[in-house]
């Protein structure tokens, strides 16, 4: 149940801190409906790829917080990517970036043991 909620969570994240990074780069009031838009893709890449990626995960027993970061920074190549292909977009990394702090929401809601202590280094859930 907990990763239902964290699938249906960690995408509302991605507009607001997608305007945060675009906004210090300098990019001039994004249109209106970018939280919309920023809504629906973040919320189809994590049904498309997100879902498959945490299923995996979980097979291969991945729980490091490290790894969901470097795994939704590669995962946001992918409309970062589709978007610099088709429009003049250079700074298609941003999107990595949203990435990589949705799947650190995702780990925190659905992986991360509720009574155990964080602990910064921990590979696979070792100390």
């Amino acid at each position: 149940m907990r990763a239902f909620w964290a699938f249906a969570i960690s995408p509302l994240i991605c507009p607001p801190v997608a305007f945060i990074l675009l906004a210090g780069l300098g990019v001039k009031n994004p249109l209106p409906g970018f939280l919309v838009a920023a809504l629906v893709v973040a919320y189809a890449v994590t049904i498309v790829v997100g879902v498959p990626a945490y299923f995996m995960f979980k097979r291969w027993k991945f729980t490091s917080l490290k790894l969901y970061v470097i795994g939704g920074f590669v995962l946001g190549l992918l409309p970062g990517g589709m978007l610099a292909m088709g429009s003049y977009f250079p700074q298609f990394w941003v999107l990595s970036l949203v990435a990589s702090i949705q799947a650190m929401l995702f780990w925190l809601i659905c992986v991360r043991e509720p009574n155990k202590s964080f602990k910064a280094g921990a590979v696979n859930g070792a100390a």
